[in-house]
């Protein structure tokens, strides 16, 4: 939108050019005055026939003088100055001034006394000269000062001639129509660059506040899955419980295979909440890298035997480069990263090949999946790395990802020191990199110790703390069939009348994050063990994918397990806590 257009940017525009004319105005007005007291002195010095003159002109000048700073010194003590009136009383001052140096050409001109006529004309030119770079912003004052100062000589030259005075009012005249114009044309960019630089700010303003719009629909709609996932994850997760409480129950073999259907549909769901997860934990900052010096080939080893599998069914190769390269990274961040590129990889190739490997570049190494599918359009090559934005998929298709893999390398990449960039070209291949930190490899690596077996259950109840009676019943089921005997509560307030009147003491404590009527799991973890005396054993287990609240429990210090859970990962957690509490409890 052009200036003249926006009603807000024409009125920053004329308050800039008055404030610029204003804040230039005061040493020009000095250096005039102070070169018209000098140039008195001097000619009257050389005739004292004009003194009186002279020192009258020169009363004029300083008059002059002290109504324009004093002018100049109003405006900067207004508060908000209006640029109209201001402009007016700047002309007003110029006039003043213009019309002073027009009476010294005629006060001092003189049919004998020619070189008087030369020394006006020579002064008067190069002050209207240098005043008009200092008035151009504003063409009023311009001319009020430019042509009572300059027009007077010319008339002077026509009354008193003098040898050449015909070529000297032709270049008088040439120069008042090349100021004038000079003039004109420097308004004009003058004008310009504060339209564009208004313009700019106004752009720029505008891009903050798109961009703060834009940080709030990210929260609202983290905020959006947040409460979405929660509320679904709670049945989600009591129908995995359920499930994993059949599977252990001896059943016929159709029933076995309904068994086996539900739980290959709850683990789709709990891959899709995971993913879901896995971006808000990212969005809330929770994700803290450990950085530590890796071998490469073992993490690319491992990723493709466990991917191995997938790509036979399609019928494609997957294939990996050896390599001795070491790098600086967190390995699981890394892991993720990696799973995500060759999992999307064997997806989008129809038939060919798979190639991991990485190559050294100076101090990065570059990890690489490359492969010989569709291909990605350059106008999708940036957008991929959206959420939930998916290449040829409008149907959302659940059997071609979730459209989040990507989303989530995007931003792991930078936690791990790492930058992903793309190659691709439809129908013949992508190729993705991701550049990590070289490590020199060590002279010697420790081995990491395998797993030890959870603990046996049976030396205390296992106590279940949750607001939703499906998921206690199907916890109850699933606990029990692994020999636990459990007590469950929905309310912290039922959770320690339990624990008052049961005979033996907890050995584990399972909590909801988020609890009925505002209550949460850390407060119930919290009151457990001051009602028990001791550091019990606890777990917490949420639905909740809000920033915030994963910050918070992360922050507890309390092992954190999403809904839904599956049954392994539950039965493996209790087990950690029970192995490394096992000193204390007898």
């Amino acid at each position: 939108m052009a200036a003249d257009d926006d009603p807000a940017a024409s009125a920053s525009i004329a308050r800039e050019r008055t404030a610029i004319l204003y804040r230039n105005a005061p040493i020009g007005i000095v250096a005039s005055s102070l070169m018209g007291l000098v140039s008195a002195w001097a000619l009257a010095a050389d005739d004292p026939a004009v003194i009186g003159w002279s020192q009258g002109w020169s009363l004029l000048l300083v008059l002059c003088m002290a109504f324009h700073l004093g002018v100049c010194r109003a405006y900067g003590a207004a508060s908000d100055p209006e640029p109209r009136l201001w402009n007016r009383l700047f002309v007003l001052a110029a006039l003043f001034e213009g019309l002073a140096w027009g009476m010294g050409a005629l006060i001092f001109a003189s049919p004998t006394h020619y070189y008087r006529q030369v020394i006006m004309l020579v002064l008067s030119s190069g002050l209207v000269a240098s005043t008009a770079f200092v008035l151009s912003t504003q063409l009023a004052p311009f001319r009020a000062f430019f042509y009572p100062a300059i027009v007077p000589h010319v008339l002077v030259q026509l009354v008193y001639p003098y040898p050449l005075h015909l070529l000297a009012e032709a270049a008088t005249l040439a120069f008042i129509l090349s100021v004038s114009i000079a003039t004109q044309r420097t308004n004009a960019q003058v004008v310009e660059v504060l339209r564009l630089r208004f313009l700019n700010e106004a752009l720029a303003q505008d891009l903050r506040v798109q961009m703060e719009r834009a940080e709030e629909a990210n929260l609202a709609k983290s905020r959006f899955l947040a409460a979405a996932s929660h509320d679904l994850r709670q049945p989600v997760h009591a129908m995995g419980m359920f499930v994993g409480a059949l599977q252990g129950r001896p059943l016929d073999p159709a029933s076995r295979r309904i068994v086996e259907h539900l739980d290959g549909t709850v683990s789709a769901l709990d891959d899709l909440f995971g993913a879901l997860l896995d971006v808000s934990k990212l969005d809330a900052g929770v994700v803290q890298p450990a950085l530590a010096d890796v071998a490469v080939d073992p993490v690319l080893d491992r990723i493709c035997r466990e991917h191995a599998g997938e790509a036979r069914a399609k019928a494609l190769e997957l294939r990996r480069v050896p390599s001795t390269l070491w790098i600086t990274t967190d390995p699981v961040l890394l892991e993720r990263v990696v799973r995500n590129l060759v999992s999307n990889a064997i997806r989008y190739t129809d038939q060919g090949r798979i190639v991991v490997g990485c190559r050294r570049d100076r101090n990065r190494v570059s990890i690489l999946v490359a492969d010989t599918g569709r291909g990605i359009p350059q106008e999708d090559a940036v957008r991929i790395f959206d959420e939930f934005y998916q290449v040829a998929n409008p149907e959302r298709d659940r059997s071609q990802g979730l459209g989040l893999g990507l989303a989530i390398v995007r931003r792991v990449a930078p936690l791990i020191g790492g930058e992903v960039t793309l190659r691709s070209s439809p129908g013949v291949g992508s190729v993705f990199s991701l550049q990590v930190p070289r490590a020199a490899p060590p002279g010697l690596t420790a081995d990491h110790a395998a797993p030890t077996p959870a603990p046996a259950a049976g030396r205390g109840p296992v106590l279940v703390l949750d607001d939703e009676a499906d998921i206690l019943r199907g916890m109850s089921a699933l606990l029990g069939g692994w020999g636990h005997d459990v007590i469950t509560a929905s309310t912290i307030g039922d959770m320690l009348d339990r624990i008052a009147r049961s005979d033996s003491r907890p050995e584990l404590l399972v909590a909801d994050y988020r609890l009925a009527n505002g209550e949460s799991g850390i407060e119930a973890i919290r009151r457990a063990r001051e009602a028990l005396g001791a550091d019990l054993p606890a777990l917490l287990i949420t639905g909740d994918t809000a920033p915030d609240r994963l910050a918070e429990a992360v922050a507890s210090g309390i092992p954190l397990l999403h809904k839904p859970v599956a049954p392994s990962r539950l039965r493996a957690a209790m087990g950690n806590l029970l192995r490394e509490a096992s000193p204390q409890i007898r």
